[in-house]
């Protein structure tokens, strides 16, 4: 199952970039390549000597389960994105002002008045 140009589309609103989109369909890809559990064709009874009732057929055992996905490259790319939003976040956070010494030895000698007289 490949990637429909609607699914593209809807991915680069939502704003993913193209080598991010590239790495999802590379995903898709390697899960619709995965093979299945093959099935066993019925075994052809052998031939039962005349005297001796035919054998009764045995059921089918159940197929195994297929390979859970991995989604490996996929959370690879969210851990990028969280931490350029992490990194993005700090740069853009504002840190308090830092007081000079001139500053504190204004407070020192004209201590600031409050407000609420």
């Amino acid at each position: 199952m490949a990637l429909k140009p609607s699914d593209i589309l809807a991915l680069s609103k939502a704003g993913y970039n193209s080598a991010q989109i590239a790495l999802i369909a590379q995903g898709i890809q390697k899960e619709a390549a995965a093979p299945g559990p093959a099935e066993k064709p019925d075994p052809a009874p052998a031939p039962a000597p005349a005297p001796a009732p035919a054998p009764a057929e045995k059921p089918d055992p159940a197929p195994a389960p297929a390979p859970a996905p991995t989604y490996d490259g996929i959370m690879a790319e969210l851990q990028k994105i969280s931490g350029a939003m992490f990194a993005g976040n700090i740069a853009n956070s504002q840190q308090p002002a830092q007081q000079t010494p001139e500053d504190i030895i204004a407070a020192i000698i004209r201590p600031p008045q409050p407000a609420d007289k």
